[in-house]
């Protein structure tokens, strides 16, 4: 679940995501399409055949930059939008190596997404503006010219991942955990953390607990103690208005959690 700071003051919000678009805008996503190579080897290439899923070594080659060599990049997309590696447009998820000279951009998490479900690639950049302009946090995105091993693959829409660098803008303490919901699930202590310590699963349960209170009061008093329910109905709003049905409140997929240490641990 994508969500706002906290439950500031329209003022204030407004004021830090002001901040936010002036401190996090760059040439990348004010416009810029850069063209870029993956070069993935063909050992590479037979694994994601085999294991799509699997992150593999490759090399990200931007014409006229420097090439970021060890980055590893897996297949994405599920129902709908995923294409197999020897398919014509498969999506990539993709991490640079761990160290500032190999950011792309400034990115060290993106995707490199097909757009099958949208012929006119812009679906997702026009709704995370939206989402931004109302205090939801979302990923910024652009668009990317690719090539694959001398194969052109064509123009992808370019996301950024979910990390401390996405959280940064939004809150300000990015220590915390950070959950993804994955695939048609509901609140688990299960739930796949990207960021934070595995084994604290103190708030996580918390909140999975809370939910399934059988009394109307109790939960609700349940709730407020461990999320930020302002927070929740301002993200349920913007993406009611949108009518986005890939997310928690509609499919139950593709939202996250984060867990604000200046909150006591309260999700948003």
């Amino acid at each position: 679940m994508r969500r706002p700071l906290t439950s500031l003051t329209p003022l204030l919000l407004a004021s830090a995501l002001q901040a936010a678009a002036t401190t996090r805008a760059d040439a990348l996503f004010a416009g810029e399409v850069p063209a870029i190579e993956l070069l993935i080897p063909d050992a590479g290439i037979k694994k994601l055949a085999q294991d799509p899923r699997a992150f593999v070594e490759f090399t990200l080659q931007e014409t006229g930059q420097k090439a970021l060599e060890h980055c590893s990049i897996k297949l994405k997309g599920s129902m709908g939008s995923f294409r197999q590696i020897n398919e014509a447009r498969p999506g990539f998820s993709i991490r640079t190596a761990k160290s500032t000279d190999q950011a792309f951009h400034g990115l060290t998490k993106f995707q490199l997404n097909n757009s099958a479900q949208d012929g006119t690639m812009i679906h997702e950049q026009l709704a995370g503006e939206i989402a931004r302009a109302a205090g939801v946090p979302a990923s910024r995105c652009s668009h990317a010219y690719v090539t694959m091993n001398g194969k052109v693959l064509g123009v992808y829409v370019l996301k950024e991942g979910f990390d401390a660098e996405f959280l940064r803008p939004f809150f300000a303490d990015t220590r915390g955990h950070l959950y993804d919901g994955g695939l048609h699930t509901d609140i688990h202590p299960g739930l796949e953390l990207d960021k934070g310590d595995p084994k604290d699963k103190a708030r996580i349960t918390e909140f999975s607990q809370a939910l399934r209170e059988g009394d109307p009061a109790k939960r609700r008093s349940r709730l407020e103690g461990v999320l930020d329910v302002d927070a929740y109905l301002r993200w349920l709003a913007v993406n009611s208005a949108m009518e986005n049905w890939d997310t928690y409140g509609y499919l139950g997929h593709n939202f996250y959690l984060y867990s604000r240490p200046d909150d006591n641990g309260r999700l948003a």
